[in-house]
């Protein structure tokens, strides 16, 4: 019985290899020649700089460019590649969908020497890679309007803590008033009411007592906590 279940297992896990070599294979040429094209390699180049950067031989190295005879790199070839064109190995395998950068920071002091000398050329992509693990459990919004300026001035963005579905305290709260959607510094004063209020001082104060509810209808959509605004100097 226990043999059978290997023999299963072994044949489950063949049958998935096969259906996903083929996707794997074709996808990881076609990320490899745009990281090479991304990099300024030219295609005439492509097999020497893979060749020279891997140590692996030109033949091996055509393989992995190849339409008709796709092979793959090794692993260690794959690891090199990776922290030479300073991308993801995840983005490289297809595993995830969108495309990150090396985390050259978080490199091991043994294999910087593999990465580009100088300071990262993908800067959009770091960019967009801290900004995304700032992000990781937070909504993103764009805001609208010159209400909480200069604090959060129009358009820019903002991470809301959805979790927070009540008014809990002190802070900038995202919420629906009367079916409209806004942003506001919510403050609870010694009376037990709250005081809702923008940040530009051009829009009036509004009190709102929770026994009495004030007849609005208000609905905590979460709580803001972290803005982002890039300055032009």
């Amino acid at each position: 019985m226990v043999q059978q279940h290997q023999e299963v297992r072994q044949s489950r896990s063949r049958t998935m290899a096969l259906d996903e070599e083929p996707d794997l294979i074709p996808g990881l040429r076609e990320r490899l020649i745009g990281e090479l094209d991304r990099s300024g390699v030219e295609p005439g180049e492509r097999v020497r700089y893979l060749s020279s950067g891997t140590g692996r031989a030109a033949q091996s190295v055509m393989r992995w460019l190849s339409q008709r005879s796709p092979g793959l790199p090794d692993l260690r070839s794959l690891a090199i590649l990776c922290l030479r064109l300073e991308v993801d190995a995840n983005w490289m395998l297809g595993l995830i969908r969108v495309r990150r950068p090396f985390p050259r920071e978080a490199a091991k002091p043994s294999l910087r020497r593999w990465l580009p000398s100088g300071p990262a050329s993908d800067w959009m992509g770091q960019l967009d890679f801290h900004m995304d693990r700032l992000a990781q459990g937070y909504d993103v919004y764009l805001m609208k309007g010159d209400d909480m300026a200069p604090v959060i001035a129009d358009g820019m963005p903002f991470l809301v803590d959805s979790t927070v579905s009540q008014l809990t305290g002190n802070g900038i709260y995202f919420l629906t008033l009367q079916g409209v959607s806004m942003v506001r510094y919510v403050e609870l004063s010694a009376d037990r009411k709250f005081s809702i209020r923008c940040a530009n001082e051009r829009y009036r104060e509004i009190t709102l007592d929770p026994s009495a509810a004030n007849g609005l209808s208000l609905e905590v959509l979460g709580k803001v906590c972290m803005a982002f605004d890039l300055k032009r100097f």
